[in-house]
């Protein structure tokens, strides 16, 4: 269960926590015209691992991750927004270079497949948990990914209905993906 809180006493939480370096932030940012009083705490982090709804930090979906100095030093990113790789909506996850292991919610009806074909580009890139829809099939999602040329090992597919499972686990959903990361190395499989 979740606690609504502002986003000036959530500045003020993250003010507190100085040497913080894996972050869950879900708070909704309700300052349309004023800039939100959680960017420059957020900014003062040492943080490597985020996992963020984008609303906490930006108004809307015009949200472009490279502005925010802090996301350059993230090498653990987990979005939970829907729209993160939807067509149209660049918030410059190829630009992110740092990056090794990300996590993005997929729709195969609107997700970008050249966004992801780009972001599978990244070089340090070692793990990309793609959560799938509760009502497809994993097949579908395998297709489709297959269709667009994108069989890549580091690639590995969750059910979103199952998300606390994968948290749950010994060392949480990162390190069950490395796991069949490597595994598929080992044996040379998909």
């Amino acid at each position: 269960m979740g606690m609504a809180i502002q986003n000036n006493h959530a500045a003020r939480i993250l003010e507190l926590c100085k040497g913080v370096t894996d972050l869950t932030l879900r708070v909704v940012c309700h300052h349309l015209l004023a800039k939100n009083p959680v960017i420059e705490p957020l900014e003062a982090l040492p943080l490597t691992s985020l996992s963020a709804d984008l609303s906490a930090i930006f108004h809307d979906q015009r949200s472009y991750l490279p502005n925010l100095q802090v996301v350059h030093r993230i090498t653990h990113l987990h979005l939970t927004n829907v729209w993160a790789c939807w067509m149209g909506i660049p918030i410059g996850l190829p630009r992110l270079i740092q990056l090794t292991h990300l996590s993005i919610p997929w729709q195969t009806s609107r997700s970008d497949v050249s966004a992801l074909r780009e972001i599978m580009k990244l070089t340090n890139l070692k793990v990309v948990v793609l959560w799938r829809d509760e009502y497809k099939k994993h097949d579908a999602l395998v297709k489709c990914l297959r269709k667009a040329g994108l069989k890549d090992r580091r690639i590995v597919c969750f059910r979103s209905t199952q998300n606390e499972y994968y948290y749950s686990i010994h060392g949480g959903f990162w390190e069950y993906a490395e796991g069949l990361v490597k595994w598929r190395e080992e044996v040379r499989g998909m």
